[in-house]
């Protein structure tokens, strides 16, 4: 191995040979310096780098559920357009407790294949299925 720097010490180029961050050991000792700062540097930038990360995704799953609240939003509008139109046709009253249902149905085919956050037995599981408790 060549000597390094100017105080002639072998070991430290080894140790970032061993790292991978000098190819040959031809490299002088001002050379190990700046690799060794470059390294630090990245360091310090990499936490910014990891925060904006974070911001994105946040923004992503703000975004998504933005796009879920106007699908439902769109279908419910679609889904009273229709109702008005038949209530034209018919003329019945009695809009309100439609709507209602019809909001029902819109999240119920929303949150369709998802689970509830709170499952609560119905009356008789426990003793229906005592084996399941």
């Amino acid at each position: 191995m060549a000597r390094i720097g100017r105080n002639g010490k072998h070991h430290q180029q080894g140790c970032l040979l061993g790292q991978g961050v000098l190819q040959h050991n031809t490299d002088t000792g001002d050379q190990i310096r700046k690799e060794r700062t470059k390294a630090k540097s990245g360091l310090r930038r990499a936490v910014p780098v990891l925060l904006q990360l974070e911001e994105i995704v946040k923004r992503r799953d703000k975004a998504c559920f933005e796009t879920k609240d106007t699908a439902v939003k769109e279908g419910l509008e679609k889904r009273k357009q229709k109702e008005r139109q038949r209530q034209r046709q018919k003329g019945e009253e009695g809009e309100e407790e439609e709507e209602e249902k019809e909001e029902e149905e819109v999240f119920a085919t929303a949150t369709r294949g998802k689970q509830p956050m709170t499952l609560l037995p119905r009356e008789g599981f426990l003793t229906s299925r005592p084996w399941q408790a």
